[in-house]
């Protein structure tokens, strides 16, 4: 008898322990096949045209590429300045940079055909995204776009934190520690959460740009379960520590000093805004502090309501949001 007790005591917590592990993020893909995903480099064709006939050629690729050549294919002045970039001696060395960080995307693509997996789970209705790379330019703010059902891929913002043209283009250190490989698919998915979302309005108070930017991270957080919490918001280990050491004393300032209604436009920007810090805190403080409490709050949120990932983006009643998730960090 003590045997069996004894039996059923340990496969218990072996249970608890494989329970403990299970996440709301953990999804039963058996039924959704793998999409394979291929990458289509619209800048290796380009940038590969023969100079003398290049306006030739280019017409050649307007369907393939219409998401970048939407215009008129007759209009030669417009070609020209397409080709103007293409020949321009600083692109071109962007572009022999991008071919020796990027031979090939097969990683890139694996990782996008895992998490395409579960955007077909989630959304079953929806078309996975056309795929496409390109070289932006140094494209610092939008270095991946949606556009008309397209992820474009801005390879060239993807080259290593020391890479010499981001220095030499004064971008801060807190935003190339970023521009690598590992970024890239993270920042698909974040501007795939976004072209599905509803924009906020240019007077959305900081409850408003809180669940807004909480929604983003919990998509990609949906579609790559796996990510790391430094990767999902791209936060160094440190700056990770603070938040979760100091998330009730962030959410009591906030509530004491009454901000949460607040539209005062530079307030909502220092608690959204990237940078080195936030700056009503220490140095130590991690920055866009919306996008962890945002996140804390509409993962409390799908918990208590079991609403499904698309009625999450849909739902546009920040004060139900709040208000269900019954969030309430403890000091």
């Amino acid at each position: 008898m003590k045997f069996i007790l004894k039996y059923f005591t340990i496969i218990g917590f072996v249970f608890l322990l494989s329970c403990e592990h299970k996440t709301q993020f953990d999804v039963d893909l058996s039924n959704i096949p793998q999409p394979n995903c291929s990458i289509d480099r619209y800048e290796m064709v380009m940038f590969n045209l023969p100079p003398d006939s290049f306006i030739y050629f280019s017409k050649l690729y307007h369907n393939r590429f219409q998401v970048f050549l939407d215009g008129n294919m007759e209009d030669t002045l417009a070609l020209l300045s397409v080709q103007s970039f293409f020949t321009d001696p600083y692109m071109k060395e962007l572009y022999a940079d991008v071919s020796i960080q990027f031979p090939n995307l097969k990683p890139v693509e694996d990782q996008l055909s895992k998490s395409l997996q579960y955007f077909t789970y989630y959304f079953p209705n929806l078309p996975t995204p056309q795929l496409f790379s390109y070289v932006s330019g140094l494209d610092f703010k939008y270095p991946v776009k949606f556009i008309n059902g397209s992820l474009l891929l801005g390879l060239d913002m993807y080259l290593g934190a020391e890479y010499k043209a981001y220095k030499v283009s004064g971008f801060p250190i807190y935003r190339t520690r970023w521009s690598i490989p590992q970024t890239i698919v993270p920042d698909a998915m974040t501007e795939l959460a976004t072209g599905l979302m509803e924009p906020l309005s240019s007077s959305a108070n900081l409850l408003q740009q809180i669940i807004h930017s909480g929604k983003t991270r919990f998509f990609v957080k949906s579609m790559m379960p796996e990510i790391a919490d430094t990767l999902l918001f791209k936060y160094t280990e440190n700056q990770l520590d603070w938040i979760e050491a100091n998330e009730a004393y962030v959410w009591g300032y906030i509530i004491e000093n009454q901000l949460l209604y607040s539209t005062e436009k530079n307030m909502v920007r220092k608690f959204s805004q990237d940078g080195p810090f936030t700056d009503m805190f220490n140095k130590k403080s991690p920055p866009r502090l919306t996008e962890y409490i945002g996140y804390q709050i509409i993962k409390r949120y799908a918990v208590e309501t079991n609403a499904p990932l698309h009625e999450i983006l849909m739902e546009m009643d920040f004060q139900k949001i709040l208000k269900k998730s019954r969030y309430k960090p403890e000091l």
